[in-house]
């Protein structure tokens, strides 16, 4: 059994070796092509945050619990730690046939790094930086 803010449930491993979510770091990653020229500008954004996307089996009261949590900070204890994080969102809700078991997915970030500035700076394609993360711009010739 896992807990996050006091609210219950089943942390659902997936696979025939029963694996589990681990937290992961990723970002949002934009690309843009410069207009008059042979080059695109990669953005990546939010590359800090640790987050995790949890499989979960849950009751009616439990999902109604979890989705009114949402965007609060909270402790999360799940089969190796506990940490305390934001639920971010509950995603992926399915019902089993008509009994009061749904199955849905708890994404979660780490709540010491919800206030880390994310990384917004501008790179080319080659990975030269145009704009820096202290806003400074890089003027290319």
């Amino acid at each position: 059994m896992s807990t996050f803010a006091g609210v219950t449930f089943l942390e659902r491993g997936q696979g025939n070796g029963q694996r589990f979510p681990t937290w992961s770091k990723g970002g949002i990653v934009v690309v843009k092509h410069v207009p008059g020229s042979d080059t695109n500008v990669i953005q990546v954004i939010g590359m800090a945050l640790p987050r995790v996307a949890m499989p979960v089996k849950v009751s009616g009261a439990q999902l109604a619990a979890l989705q009114a949590a949402k965007g609060t900070v909270g402790t999360l204890a799940f089969y190796f730690e506990t940490t305390s994080a934001r639920l971010t969102s509950v995603v992926d809700v399915q019902q089993f046939r008509t009994f009061d078991i749904y199955f849905a997915t708890l994404n979660f970030t780490r709540s010491s790094t919800v206030f880390t500035t994310p990384s917004t700076s501008l790179l080319l394609e080659d990975s030269t930086p145009i704009l820096l993360e202290d806003g400074t711009f890089l003027l290319l010739e």
